[in-house]
C-alpha cells in the first residue's frame, strides 16, 4: 500500500510513531500484523498548552486494546503531539517477534471538523442563518 512502513517488534518491545500537530487535525491509521499475531495498540494526544498545574495534558484518544489488524481515525483537538503506540506482549509460554505493517497520515483542519471548507469564501454565520430563514418562509 502507498506510504506503508514496516517494523519488526521483538517480544516485549514497544514501538511508537509520533505526529506533530500544529492545529486541530484528523490522524488516520491502518495496520496489520503477520498471521496469527496481535499487538496492543493505543493512541494518545499531548496538548502543547499546559494545564493549571503546569504539566502538559495527555488524553487517551484510543485506549489500549489488542488487534491483529485495525484501521480508523482520531481527532487531535489542537497543537501538540499525537502518539500511536504498538506493544508486542511477552508471555510466560509464548513470546515471539511480530512483523507490523502500518501507515499513518495527518489531515490538518479536516473539512469533517468544520462545516465550511477553508478554500471556499463563506458568508459570516449570522448572514447564513438569515438567508436560510428567509428562504424557509
Amino acid at each position: 500500500a502507498a506510504g506503508e512502513s514496516s517494523r519488526r517488534l521483538a517480544a516485549a518491545e514497544t514501538f511508537a510513531v509520533t505526529v506533530a500537530i500544529e492545529e486541530a487535525a484528523v490522524v488516520t491509521f491502518q495496520f496489520s500484523v503477520d498471521a496469527g499475531r496481535s499487538l496492543d495498540f493505543s493512541v494518545s494526544h499531548t496538548l502543547h498548552k499546559k494545564g493549571e498545574d503546569g504539566k502538559a495534558t495527555t488524553m487517551a484518544l484510543l485506549p489500549r486494546s489488542t488487534f491483529s489488524e485495525h484501521q480508523g481515525e482520531v481527532l487531535c483537538p489542537g497543537r501538540g503531539v499525537c502518539t500511536l503506540q504498538w506493544h508486542n506482549p511477552a508471555g510466560w509460554i509464548f513470546s515471539s517477534p511480530a512483523d507490523l505493517k502500518y501507515s499513518v497520515q495527518a489531515i490538518p483542519g479536516s473539512p469533517r471538523m468544520s462545516p465550511i471548507e477553508p478554500t471556499v469564501p463563506a458568508a459570516p454565520v449570522e448572514d447564513a442563518v438569515i438567508i436560510q430563514t428567509a428562504r424557509a418562509r
